[in-house]
C-alpha cells in the first residue's frame, strides 16, 4: 500500500480518538506506535527505533526521549 493511502488511513482512525484524554502509555499504543509503522519503522528492532533513549541533555533530570529513530543504525 503506497504511503498517501497509509497515512490518510492513519489519520481517520486517529481522528476517533481526538475526544478522549489517553495515557502516555495508550497514547504511544494507539497514535506513536502505528505512525512509526507508516513510516516504514519496525518498533520491534533495536536498530530502527529506541524507546526511552538516553539523550544526555546537560542540566536536566530526566534525560530520556520517548523514541529514537535510527537511520543507518545511527
Amino acid at each position: 500500500m503506497e504511503f498517501e493511502v497509509k497515512i490518510k488511513k492513519l489519520i481517520e482512525k486517529l481522528r476517533g480518538f481526538q475526544d478522549e484524554n489517553y495515557t502516555e502509555a495508550q497514547t504511544r499504543q494507539f497514535m506513536v506506535i502505528p505512525f512509526l509503522r507508516v513510516l516504514g519503522y519496525d518498533e520491534y528492532d533495536p536498530s530502527e527505533v529506541v524507546p526511552e533513549y538516553n539523550a544526555g541533555c546537560a542540566g536536566s533530570k530526566n534525560n530520556k526521549v520517548d523514541y529514537v529513530v535510527k537511520i543507518n543504525n545511527k
